[in-house]
């Protein structure tokens, strides 16, 4: 089965999985999360037309000046067996498709990272009481404490990084209560139990590769 089969094969297979996913949907109404999920396995599943079709394909096997000795009843192939090999124009798209991702995912990574200590001009936070209520909740979920980042003139309490970090909000901190404090960073302990950066990184990777969907 040449390359292109190959494409037309798996393109159909993905478009069929859709449409039972989509059936599946309407028929279970699933939470949004479950719905994301789905479509984000969809997305996989086509991914997989790239990493299935071979870089290389085998045209042919040349067995070159050969001659068969005998003995004993068994053959022996002399001189050397040769492949003749060519790079499908899949192949060379397939190559641009995963630099360009790369790249592109690399920027976006190092862009939002930037762009987060600039919008909330986050720096390192330190206060005895936080870390001392974060450290016990981390201990009760069996998770290493997130070091602390102050965002200035914010209201906001998020997790960031690939190794997470966790940003308070300074007008946050003035405001909230000691429960309010408690329930929060269970919260963004959560996020960072579920590994949900990580998940968001890799939603980020597919929604850059299949950017034209």
């Amino acid at each position: 089965m040449n390359s292109l089969c190959l494409i037309i094969y798996y393109t159909f297979l993905t478009v069929i999985i859709f449409l039972i996913n989509e059936l599946l949907i309407n028929i279970f109404d699933p939470s949004i999360q479950t719905k994301n999920m789905i479509h984000k396995l969809t997305l996989i599943s086509f991914f997989t037309v790239f990493a299935i079709v071979p870089f290389k394909i085998i045209q042919g096997l040349i067995i070159e000046g050969y001659h068969i000795v005998k003995g004993d009843s068994v053959i022996i192939l002399a001189h050397k067996i040769g492949y003749i090999t060519e790079y499908t124009n899949f192949a060379y798209l397939t190559v641009l498709l995963f630099s360009a991702v790369f790249f592109s995912f690399l920027f976006v990574i190092f862009f939002d990272r930037n762009l987060m200590h600039k919008l909330y001009r986050l720096h390192p936070f330190e206060n005895r009481l936080i870390e001392k209520k974060l450290q016990k909740l981390s201990e009760q979920m069996n998770l290493e404490p997130p070091k602390l980042y102050l965002a200035k003139n914010s209201l906001d309490v998020f997790v960031f990084g690939l190794k997470p970090k966790l940003a308070l909000g300074e007008e946050f901190i003035k405001k909230c209560t000691e429960k309010d404090l408690e329930i929060v960073l269970k919260h963004e302990l959560w996020h960072i139990k579920n590994k949900d950066i990580l998940v968001k990184v890799i939603s980020l990777f597919l929604e850059i590769l299949f950017f034209y969907n």
